[in-house]
């Protein structure tokens, strides 16, 4: 299946606006034609859990980023990179996932009421592209047809890269960082607070915390 690099176009509408287009630029329709490691598994376990501190719980990010997959013949840098790196979270993505991708890519004026709508129609699915597109944006920064990385998120690639899986893999904080995009004040980004589960905040207020201590970028919140 041909990559698609997803509507950045928000981005060079609204350049101030940068660093919360995070999710939205990996190639997150690529197939992988790698086997899993668990011999055919069609499923990447989703689990929304906290760590033993009660903060925000790393392992699913560390599985997402620890993918055993082969070795893919592809000679175009980004589905390569997916086939290689991603393979699992592809394999799970499947047609549904491409579907959210679509509707994802279809929201003119791009907004984050629209993009909420598109993952909200089909909470399953959009969870699987939220895993393979994480693995992506983690990934394959900068691979052709992929995303072009930008200083904040190489660094965030660099220093935050648990963090910043967690954050785009979860699809609660996912579906806030969106919310807060259409903000224009902190009553707006309370009532975005109050649509998701604690946990989700937490996980993006830990990526929030690393992005501005370990990268000075700052982060919607």
């Amino acid at each position: 299946m041909p990559v698609v690099r997803e509507y950045d176009a928000f981005m060079r509408q609204r350049p101030y606006l940068a660093i919360l287009v995070l999710p939205l630029c990996a190639c997150g329709s690529t197939t992988s034609t790698a086997p899993p490691s668990d011999g055919g598994a069609d499923t990447f376990v989703i689990e929304d859990s906290v760590g033993i501190d009660g903060g925000p719980d790393t392992r699913r990010a560390s599985e997402i980023l620890a993918q055993s997959c082969g070795v893919s013949a592809s000679t175009v840098l980004c589905e390569k990179c997916s086939a290689e790196r991603c393979c699992q979270t592809a394999q799970a993505c499947g047609p549904a996932c491409e579907k959210v991708r679509s509707c994802l890519s279809a929201c003119e004026p791009p907004t984050g009421a629209c993009w909420n709508s598109c993952l909200a129609a089909d909470r399953a699915a959009a969870e699987q592209y939220a895993a393979h597109n994480a693995c992506l944006n983690a990934l394959c920064q900068g691979a052709e047809n992929c995303a072009t990385p930008a200083r904040c998120t190489e660094c965030f690639t660099a220093k935050c890269q648990l963090a910043y899986t967690a954050f785009q893999a979860d699809l609660g904080a996912r579906m806030l960082s969106y919310c807060f995009r259409d903000c224009n004040d902190q009553a707006c980004r309370d009532s975005c607070r109050a649509g998701v589960a604690t946990f989700s905040q937490q996980i993006y207020d830990s990526f929030r915390a690393c992005a501005g201590s370990e990268c000075a970028c700052s982060v919607a919140g």
